[in-house]
């Protein structure tokens, strides 16, 4: 099927009404199949793609960043695939900042800081997307999304892993230790909150004793 949807995009590239059906099946397909990952390759540039060309759909965004998350859940081979394409981290944080206040808002913004988290294997990575913008995105998403418990919960957790690798001088000027603490102190009872919010801070303050 993966095939089949592949090759159909490859052969009709313009055509928007073919690109709405396959994300949609492209979304179904990747969430219950186990062997996605060798389909990587070809996938990203076509889900790259989409995010241009629906750039005023949230709705079929929405349906393109879940399929690029379960793609980058697929292990270290499946990321490396995704990340030799120079726009990915780009792309996912343009995202980010252009749909902030839609219906769907909530859900690309937790599939983004998702699929953010999920590409932060190194040190040099999690420097390079913080040095695109991607610390500000996830804590603007934070501050504009600061009572849904899901989109904090995934935000602090992409913050903490990207946090460890990015540029003291970025994160000081970010206002980065108030907006967490501002988010623990919207959710007080949520187990899952508090503590991605105390891990965050930990590692905020083993980058500098400022922030202590």
């Amino acid at each position: 099927i993966f095939t089949i949807i592949i090759e159909s995009l490859q052969k009709h590239p313009h055509s928007v009404e073919l690109y709405r059906c396959c994300i949609g099946l492209l979304w179904s397909f990747s969430s219950i199949s186990g062997r996605v990952e060798e389909f990587v390759p070809n996938l990203v540039p076509l889900l790259l793609k989409s995010l241009d060309m629906f750039e005023k759909d949230d709705e079929m965004i929405d349906l393109a960043v879940n399929a690029l998350l379960i793609l980058s859940k697929g292990g270290f081979q499946s990321v490396l695939a995704m990340l030799k394409h120079e726009t990915f981290i780009d792309s996912i944080i343009s995202c980010m900042f252009k749909f902030i206040d839609t219906p769907r808002s909530h859900s690309i913004q937790t599939g983004c800081c998702d699929i953010l988290s999920n590409l932060a294997l190194d040190n040099y990575l999690r420097a390079d997307m913080c040095a695109r913008g991607g610390t500000s995105r996830i804590i603007m998403a934070l501050n504009h999304f600061c009572h849904d418990h899901l989109v904090v919960c995934t935000a602090l957790f992409a913050l903490a892993n990207l946090i460890s690798g990015a540029d003291v001088e970025i994160l000081r000027g970010s206002e980065i230790s108030k907006t967490i603490v501002k988010s623990m102190q919207s959710h007080p009872i949520n187990l899952t909150v508090q503590v991605r919010g105390a891990s965050a801070l930990w590692v905020l303050s083993s980058r500098n004793e400022v922030f202590k």
